[in-house]
């Protein structure tokens, strides 16, 4: 019976193990407040922070949370974007859940800041769907307190946002899908702070997500053969002994 009950032991332990899953977004683009008819939905660049031209700039991002493994206990989440150019070194830059849908359209402002004309399914400073005329609650967009805060400096080089406020989204937007709208990214706005990171058409300097992972312990998960092998040999053991003493 002891040799049953540490193969049952055994199989519990194996069937719970951690993970870290990477993910890339399925949208992100740009915000300016200087039109609300300009978009950057398919441009290579997310822009953050207050321009030359006194403009501000705010970046939306999001990702599918499919590929994490259901029933999952979020213990970690790490946002990683690489910036590419600043004018203005060390500049806090705060990452706020978003809460509303939102759109990326097809507009491209190629590698400056001032966008393009927004398109049908665009996100604007004005509107969520520039198509429908779906405006923000307020200009800008809708958004809670933030995540996480980070200073940003030298450019050419990748930075990463992490807290437990971080994982606590990911939790509960895995737990509840229809909230996840992503995050806004909010710079500087009192003074010239602009800041272009690479958006999610750059290949490999695009931004991505790694989540820890821990299934929950009564959740479906699959065993490997060798533990079941395991379990077998402890289970007839204890059976053979039975016999034996009997």
């Amino acid at each position: 019976m002891r040799c049953l009950l540490f193969a049952v032991a055994m199989l519990t332990v194996a069937g719970v193990q951690a993970a870290t899953v990477r993910l890339a977004p399925v949208a992100d683009t740009s915000l300016n407040d200087q039109s609300t008819a300009v978009a950057d939905g398919a441009g290579p660049h997310l822009w953050v922070g207050q321009t030359n031209g006194a403009g501000n700039r705010r970046a939306l991002i999001r990702f599918d949370l499919s590929g994490v493994p259901p029933a999952s206990i979020v213990t970690g989440a790490r946002l990683t974007l690489f910036l590419s150019r600043t004018i203005s070194p060390d500049q806090m830059i705060s990452l706020h859940p978003l809460n509303a849908s939102w759109g990326e359209g097809t507009s491209n402002g190629g590698s400056g800041g001032a966008g393009a004309p927004a398109s049908a399914n665009d996100a604007t400073w004005g509107f969520r769907f520039f198509g429908s005329r779906t405006p923000w609650g307020s200009l800008g967009g809708d958004f809670a307190a933030p995540s996480a805060n980070l200073v940003v400096g030298v450019q050419s080089a990748s930075y990463q946002w992490a807290s437990p406020a971080l994982a606590a989204d990911m939790q509960r937007w895995l737990n509840q899908p229809s909230t996840n709208f992503g995050w806004i990214m909010i710079g500087n706005e009192t003074q010239r702070s602009a800041m272009r990171f690479d958006s999610r058409e750059n290949g490999i300097t695009a931004p991505y997500l790694e989540v820890d992972v821990t299934p929950t312990p009564n959740a479906s998960v699959p065993v490997p053969m060798g533990w079941w092998c395991i379990a077998v040999v402890g289970v007839l053991g204890a059976l053979l002994r039975a016999r034996k003493v009997a």
